[in-house]
């Protein structure tokens, strides 16, 4: 069959499901397009309804995506009793698909095999639920999978590299959990050993809570202001 006039959306079926349960499940063989080198046109996508047990009374769906050229979305309208319009969103030149479709033995499944089209959704719809199946053709993005992007991002909380971090708060810790530098307050940036405050970053100048050793000549084009901490 053919999803004709445009990337939209289609009224794919009209099925029967009685509650407490069954189920219909509608797959889409092909996709959106059709030109020599895009795999990805070769597709699967699986769309699974199951009804309620009838407290309250209604189905439940969900659409699983194999390719980014499938149905990208669905969504259904009851009708009367137990009878629902099933609609999918597909892009434009689904032509000479494959529609397979299966049900239990008290469901009921038609297919529209010239399916009534428009642009926009239809108003009055109850939308479905999409989940993608990730793989090398749909990979997931750092968002997906709850990471930070390689082009930046934000981390709340501390960072532990090889462990993790006892100092909290915005810290870095490296190797031990204990050691490492934290965020203290605006512009203070602490280093601290051992969970020991040994040093302090702040605007304008170098606070050392430790003893300094130099092991070789100072730079006398350098100019060291020593703050003592009482």
């Amino acid at each position: 069959m053919s999803f004709n006039g445009g990337a939209g959306w289609f009224k794919l079926a009209t099925v029967t499901m009685p509650q407490a349960s069954s189920v219909v499940y509608i797959s889409l063989i092909g996709g959106a397009g059709y030109n020599v080198g895009s795999p990805q046109q070769a597709g699967i996508s699986e769309l699974v309804l199951r009804a309620g047990n009838g407290n309250p009374k209604g189905i439940t769906g969900a659409l699983w995506r194999r390719t980014s050229v499938g149905f990208t979305n669905f969504a259904w309208v009851n009708t009367s009793g137990d009878t629902y319009d099933i609609y999918v969103e597909i892009g434009n030149y689904a032509t000479g698909v494959n529609i397979q479709w299966d049900y239990t033995k008290d469901a009921t499944v038609q297919i529209h095999t010239s399916p009534t089209y428009t642009a926009n959704k239809p108003t009055g719809l109850t939308d479905g639920t999409v989940y993608v199946i990730y793989s090398s053709h749909i990979k997931p993005t750092a968002a997906d999978v709850g990471a930070l992007s390689l082009s930046g991002g934000q981390l709340n909380g501390a960072l532990g590299i090889g462990t993790s971090s006892a100092l909290g708060g915005n810290s870095i810790v490296l190797g031990d959990n204990d050691t490492g530098f934290k965020q203290n307050g605006d512009g203070n940036l602490d280093v601290y050993a051992n969970n020991v405050h040994v040093m302090r970053f702040v605007s304008g100048s170098i606070q050392s809570n430790k003893t300094i050793n130099i092991t070789g000549r100072v730079n006398p084009r350098i100019t060291v202001t020593l703050i003592p901490v009482m």
